[in-house]
């Protein structure tokens, strides 16, 4: 009985097998892991599939000391707020610039969601839904 690849571990396989300077949208990702099976007929469904599959990939690729890059750029309008993601890559050591602005990524949501945290349990307490003695238990 042949043993199935998953998606993620087929896209994984196509970003570690692309050049270093290559980045690669959903759709090249999806091509090229499926081949002559990516035509017109599956190409949405494909790239569907591989699109919500990006996160395990990320997964994966930790777990195989690879690092998966997420290329975003600004719009014309706001350069400088990067959240159109061109496409995806491992990182080579010529990354710094896309490590830089990943974990700079990653950071400013942390304080938002810090911040959201904080608004939620004023809103609670305001709202006298709980105890704010019982919040302090739970941690700051």
């Amino acid at each position: 009985m042949k043993k199935e690849i998953s998606i993620a571990q087929k896209g994984l396989n196509v970003l570690v097998q692309a050049e270093e300077s290559e980045i690669l949208s959903i759709a090249e990702i999806t091509q090229r892991a499926y081949g002559l099976a990516y035509i017109r007929e599956t190409k949405k469904s494909l790239e569907a599939k591989m699109k919500r599959s990006i996160g395990h990939i990320s997964v994966l690729a930790t777990s195989n000391n690879f690092t998966l890059l997420t290329i975003k750029k600004g719009s014309k309008m706001n350069p400088s707020n990067k959240t159109r993601v061109m496409g995806y890559k491992i990182a080579g050591i010529n990354d710094k610039k896309y490590l830089l602005d990943q974990i700079g990524d990653k950071v400013k949501r942390v304080e938002q969601y810090k911040q959201s945290v904080i608004e939620f349990k004023e809103n609670v307490i305001n709202n006298k839904l709980l105890p704010s003695e019982e919040l302090k238990q739970i941690g700051n």
